[in-house]
């Protein structure tokens, strides 16, 4: 079989029939099975577990690698990263350096540490900083990122765990400890009613018919195979991008574990208080960049969550580490009122990490001294709810 220069360009990803004879798929069979190119990938594996595509290229031509003669186009380096990180558990962000990062300060495309560090962790978080693209500058005492938003690359990395922001950063499944926490927190009712947007393979939901039954849940989900295992387990599902749906009726409760990318569980959980009736909760698995990044749309969302007097528990790090990920987020629990109420500052606690396979909760905010410097430099730009965020 033929192919032009594009089709060749195209069988270099495995989602292509014809990736078998691609000279990807050699070179990843190839240095897949050899022991000593495995070694020398570790050897060159970054901070967050994950080696990059022109240190697997690298790897490549140090050892010679032959391709098979049945190989067409050329290699793409990128696939074959991606096979050697696939079954690599995520690495856990430390305290001190999650600390550091979210209390660093930004001002145009640079960012400058906030704390002093001991060499160690400061090594780290240079390896760290350069990685996403930051250049130490002595001049101006910090690092210059001279392609892009620092703020936008750390927030990405805090989210994923990862260096490289993933293409979608969307769905993962919520881990059952976690959900059966969420609902908890939520103090879900039998007799309730339950919203889940954004469904995936009913993780939440499977918890919450534990105690309304599957006939009182209503799942969004717009991916078709996950919808297809929602009405599998028995679970009245819509197709759809929950984002672009209009409310026909409200719930006592909705629950979600939106997708990060782009800050869009912001967006789902403001769309989704249109479906909560007054006096419902909402229950919410986010993205630790909630707590602070400093652009509108978070500081408006942070003022909304004031006004609903938001509790805001900070997961375990690794919370979401059996989906495959090292994301770092919290846990929204608010209720909608009844009316206007007061302005009360969110509740912001530090789930803290116990051999029960359960997340347990700091209730006394007195034993959070220890906890991640967030809790205690969250910005704090009292705004009233916007309207424009719905």
């Amino acid at each position: 079989m033929q192919f032009t220069a594009a089709q060749l360009l195209e069988i270099q990803f495995s989602r292509s029939k014809h990736y078998r004879v691609s000279a990807t798929h050699s070179a990843s069979l190839t240095m897949g099975n050899c022991s000593s190119i495995h070694e020398q990938i570790d050897l060159r594996r970054r901070i967050d577990g994950t080696v990059a595509a022109e240190d697997v290229k690298a790897v490549f031509i140090a050892a010679n690698v032959q391709l098979d003669q049945w190989a067409l186009g050329e290699v793409n380096f990128d696939e074959i990263a991606d096979d050697f990180n696939l079954e690599r558990e995520p690495v856990a962000i430390a305290d001190v350096i999650r600390d550091c990062l979210t209390t660093m300060t930004v001002e145009g495309n640079s960012a400058k540490l906030s704390a002093k560090l001991d060499r160690a962790d400061y090594t780290k978080v240079n390896k760290i900083l350069e990685a996403l693209g930051g250049k130490w500058n002595k001049k101006a005492n910090s690092h210059v990122f001279a392609n892009g938003d620092p703020e936008e690359a750390i927030a990405s990395y805090l989210e994923t765990g990862k260096l490289d922001k993933p293409e979608k950063f969307g769905f993962f499944p919520t881990p059952e400890p976690l959900a059966r926490e969420l609902v908890r927190l939520v103090g879900l009712r039998p007799g309730q009613t339950v919203l889940e947007p954004e469904a995936g393979i009913g993780g939440i939901a499977s918890v919450c018919a534990e105690i309304v039954g599957k006939d009182n849940i209503t799942c969004y989900e717009i991916q078709q195979k996950n919808c297809d295992v929602l009405r599998s387990l028995g679970f009245r599902v819509e197709q759809a991008d929950f984002l672009t749906v209009e409310p026909i009726q409200q719930f006592s409760a909705v629950i979600l574990n939106p997708p990060f990318e782009s800050q869009a569980d912001i967006a789902h959980v403001m769309h989704a208080f249109k479906f909560l009736e007054q006096g419902g909760t909402m229950g919410a698995i986010m993205s630790i960049a909630i707590t602070f990044r400093t652009n509108n749309k978070t500081t408006q969302f942070r003022a909304f969550l004031d006004s609903m007097r938001a509790r805001v528990t900070i997961n375990d790090k690794n919370a979401f580490k059996e989906s495959g990920t090292a994301a770092q987020t919290v846990t929204v629990i608010f209720q909608k009122p009844h009316e206007s109420s007061t302005t009360s500052p969110a509740r912001i606690e530090v789930a803290r990490q116990t051999p029960d396979p359960m997340l347990a909760l700091d209730d006394d905010l007195e034993h959070a001294a220890k906890a991640p410097a967030i809790v205690a430099t969250l910005p704090r730009k009292q705004q009233p709810a916007q309207a424009s965020l719905f």
